[in-house]
């Protein structure tokens, strides 16, 4: 969930990668702590993980961390620079964290951790020393969409033509797959949050 952020959805900000008006505005408040939209419980203690986030900056000197799995202390997790498109840092607890241009302004953030813990991806402020527990000005920060987390050893296919959307999938396999997922509205692209099924 939202934790000491300010969230500003109004549509009419910037349009998310996929054209669509579903990016949200996230400030961190001034309450000295962590500052974060976390999904828990949500992945397996030893599988390895890819975590991707689309961010793009908005204002002042903040930057959007990868957090979670475990591995959220301080120099374990990857910063990514969305002013200048640059990755700060990859982590200790994490590897192969890249930046990528896709124009107007929207980097695709990625890093791939092996989980020590069931928490899941979090999405962090971070600010310009690498803290991620500080007091924010709530008044500056970035844009983020489409966060999403897929197993490492599953090939995720996506397309490539962002101006016609995203799409994301597991290949057909001979049995069904539970493991938790994010879900969404497909007629809104709405998220709808963390989908557990029962096996």
């Amino acid at each position: 969930g939202n934790t000491r952020l300010i969230v500003d959805t109004s549509t009419s900000l910037t349009a998310a990668p996929d054209g669509t008006n579903t990016a949200d505005l996230i400030f961190p408040n001034s309450t000295s702590d962590t500052h974060e939209w976390a999904h828990t419980n949500n992945s397996v203690s030893g599988e390895t993980y890819r975590a991707v986030v689309y961010g793009k900056h908005h204002s002042g000197d903040y930057r959007l961390g990868i957090r979670g799995f475990g591995n959220g202390a301080t120099g374990a997790f990857p910063i990514f620079d969305l002013a200048d498109g640059e990755v700060d840092q990859t982590g200790s607890a994490f590897s192969n964290a890249t930046i990528t241009d896709i124009g107007n302004g929207w980097y695709k953030c990625e890093a791939t951790t092996t989980a020590t813990a069931i928490f899941g991806l979090s999405i962090s402020v971070v600010d310009s020393t690498g803290a991620h527990s500080f007091s924010g000005d709530e008044l500056t920060g970035f844009f983020v969409w489409g966060g999403h987390v897929y197993r490492a050893d599953k090939e995720m296919q996506e397309r490539t033509d962002v101006a016609t959307g995203l799409e994301t999938y597991y290949p057909t396999t001979t049995s069904a797959y539970y493991a938790p997922r994010f879900d969404h509205d497909p007629a809104t692209n709405e998220s709808l949050g963390l989908l557990i099924e029962e096996a």
